[in-house]
């Protein structure tokens, strides 16, 4: 489990991405039945709310 803990996600005003998961991480994905994870677009966080709430 250790080994999938660098996966990162860069985040634009658009949306996130994720790093690409390749080799040994992506069989691990596989044999453990999770999804890869997928471009994420309109997402809002809790961070960003809580600043535009303040202004």
């Amino acid at each position: 489990m250790s080994s999938l803990s660098n996966i990162t996600q860069t985040v634009f005003p658009e949306g996130g991405y994720f790093s690409e998961i390749v080799g040994k991480k992506k069989e691990l994905y596989e044999g453990l039945d999770i999804p890869l994870p997928e471009p994420e677009t309109n997402i809002e966080y809790e961070e960003d709310s809580a600043v535009e709430s303040e202004e």
